[in-house]
């Protein structure tokens, strides 16, 4: 398929896939997104945020760690706290890219 959605010369219908690299230059603006965070380069952005960023990349480019039974006298709270962070992260990200797209925020 080509960046027109094109397979062959037949125009099909977009993936999401497909629309996402589209809008944001082949995913280079969500890399460099989710890099700012990671950095701390965002405002509002806290810690585990910038943990939650480095780990969305690290998990997209070498693929998540395999699990592993937990530790004697930890429980659940860890992983619900990081997944919190993550979905707020991701949040984050898809708000200030939909700023970016209306030209409201730089």
């Amino acid at each position: 398929m080509n960046e027109r959605g094109e397979i062959g010369g037949e125009m099909m219908a977009p993936s999401l896939s497909g629309m996402i690299f589209a809008h944001t230059d082949g995913g280079e603006e969500i890399v460099a997104r989710m890099v700012d965070f990671m950095h701390g380069r965002v405002e509002g952005a806290r810690a585990a945020d910038q943990l939650a960023a480095a780990r969305e990349l690290m998990d997209r480019a070498w693929g998540k760690p395999a699990s592993a039974a937990p530790a004697p006298g930890t429980d659940d709270a860890d992983d619900a706290q990081a997944d919190d962070s993550a979905d707020r992260l991701m949040e984050m990200i898809a708000a200030a890219l939909a700023a970016d797209g209306d030209g409201s925020a730089a």
